[in-house]
């Protein structure tokens, strides 16, 4: 079968022989589609091709790497010359409803001739295209915008709701990870057929031994005020003064501006070298990070099925997060891990410390945890699922057909 990925994809991690990519750009990493994508490539009844766009190349790319077909179209709204796109402030997308990109799509879909457009995330252009084509679609809910506008700032939040409110009522097919999705994909087509499937987790991550350093925090995540990263600050300052070892380690992309303000706020406190912003990570720094960390802390206010979850998860460490999105789906309290109510940073020290006075339970959280992982996130069992899903896409519509 031939499948059609619609997706972000991090080009910048392709050869530079193949497509070049502005250098001073940095990527989303997106290992779901990277770790999928690459185990699916191993399938022998399965052609995957993977159409994603972006303005930071100089022009668009067609090529077979590792077993996966790459169209990596330059994205028609960019800056002649310099390969960067327009500031998003402007929306030219959104106002325009995507329709150049649409035009380009098109033409690379009407080429390839899929058997199924897989197309991911309501909140980018992929899927609201993809729902306008006319071979069949199966579309993975990431982000929701409807419940995205709530928490991070930035225009065009409404026309981007209005364009996925359109994508859902136009598809007939979707992935869902959590049942607050279920209930949002209802919310506007009650005859959906909605799928429930799990991103994966490499190897790596089950693998890792753990060397843990007594009361080390560690945080993963965009630093932003919708992730819970005040909440998180202000736990830390409540707890410091009775564990004078604890460190709290942060990393993630962040705006240069909200750092240092957060940085000039803890260092009035004299413990304030104990928190360190590490910024982007690799993957191998990740788990280095991870298989270092005494307690996962996740406090956000928004999310869908987090990686850092499913990672930390699968590392079998003692996690505390929160009662938002589809966290409650993949954590639960007393078994697997602690949540504690959004916005409710003593709450969260009062966890950060049992776990510190309760070692035993601790250790039991954790490896629950990793057993639930290897149950829902392990290469295997993500890559027959996904098969398994195509094909009865495929086989139903056939028998529609018929």
């Amino acid at each position: 079968m031939r499948i059609a990925w619609l997706c972000a994809y991090p080009v910048d991690i392709l050869p530079k022989d193949k497509v070049r990519s502005n250098p001073s750009k940095v990527f989303h990493p997106a290992t779901w589609a990277v770790n999928l994508a690459g185990s699916l490539s191993k399938e022998k009844n399965i052609e995957l091709h993977i159409v994603t766009e972006t303005p930071n190349i100089r022009c668009s790319a067609r090529f077979r790497y590792n077993d996966i077909f790459f169209h990596i179209l330059k994205r028609p709204y960019c800056i002649p010359l310099i390969n960067k796109g327009l500031p998003s402030s402007l929306l030219i997308g959104e106002l325009t409803k995507y329709y150049l990109d649409k035009l380009k799509f098109e033409n690379e879909i009407n080429k390839i001739k899929p058997d199924l457009i897989h197309a991911h995330g309501t909140e980018t252009r992929y899927s609201y295209i993809a729902s306008k084509m006319k071979s069949p679609v199966l579309v993975s809910m990431q982000g929701i915008v409807g419940y995205l506008k709530q928490f991070l700032p930035g225009k065009g939040w409404n026309l981007r709701e209005k364009m996925e409110i359109e994508t859902i009522k136009n598809s007939r097919f979707f992935i869902s990870r959590a049942d607050f999705t279920d209930s949002y994909i209802r919310k506007y087509n009650d005859k959906a057929q909605i799928f429930h499937l799990d991103d994966m987790v490499t190897d790596e991550f089950f693998n890792m031994p753990r060397k843990p350093v007594q009361y080390r925090l560690f945080f993963a995540g965009s630093v932003l005020k919708s992730k819970g990263i005040e909440d998180l600050l202000t736990a830390f300052v409540y707890l410091t003064e009775k564990y004078k070892k604890m460190e709290l380690r942060i990393a993630g992309s962040y705006m240069s501006s909200y750092k240092e303000d957060l940085i000039n706020k803890m260092d009035l406190y004299p413990f304030g070298s104990r928190i360190k912003f590490l910024g982007h990570l690799d993957r191998k720094e990740m788990l280095r990070e991870y298989s270092e960390t005494d307690v996962f802390v996740f406090p956000s206010y928004f999310e869908t099925s987090p990686n850092v979850i499913m990672e930390a998860m699968s590392m079998g460490l003692p996690i505390v997060s929160t009662y938002a999105g589809g966290i409650p789906d993949m954590i639960k309290p007393e078994k697997n891990g602690l949540l504690v109510k959004t916005g409710s940073p003593y709450d969260l020290a009062h966890s950060i410390a049992f776990l510190f006075e309760n070692r035993e339970q601790a250790l039991k959280l954790g490896t629950q945890a990793k057993r639930d992982a290897l149950q829902r996130f392990k290469r295997e069992i993500v890559t027959e699922k996904t098969l398994a899903l195509y094909e009865k896409i495929l086989a139903a519509l056939n028998i529609h057909e018929k």
